[in-house]
């Protein structure tokens, strides 16, 4: 039965592992939509003072454009980004007897 114990938590460890990484990941995406959100702003903010006319009103159309998409991803993310920051782990692998240091796993 303590072979069974080992690879059950062995199972549990690498299921949290993988929401450990997919947490990360999912809190970095978000951060990488609204930096690129912000650049494309700041690309159409110095077309449109590079020309005039309608190009300039193009412009300045796709910059409010991409500012208020930066605005709706931190209201979007910024409630979610807060949720996942304070996600605890309480489902982390449960060993009856076993501890980590303890187990001796022979491949």
């Amino acid at each position: 039965m303590g072979e069974l114990h080992r690879v059950m938590w062995l199972w549990k460890w690498a299921v949290q592992d993988r929401w450990t990484e997919e947490l990360e990941l999912l809190t970095c995406e978000m951060e990488w939509t609204k930096n690129y959100f912000k650049h494309k702003e700041r690309e159409w903010r110095d077309i449109g003072r590079e020309h005039r006319g309608g190009k300039s009103a193009f412009a300045h159309q796709q910059e409010e454009m991409w500012r208020h998409l930066f605005k709706y991803a931190g209201r979007i993310f910024g409630p979610l980004g807060n949720e996942l920051e304070t996600i605890h782990h309480d489902d982390e692998p449960e060993s009856d007897n076993d501890s980590e240091e303890h187990m001796d796993i022979e491949i």
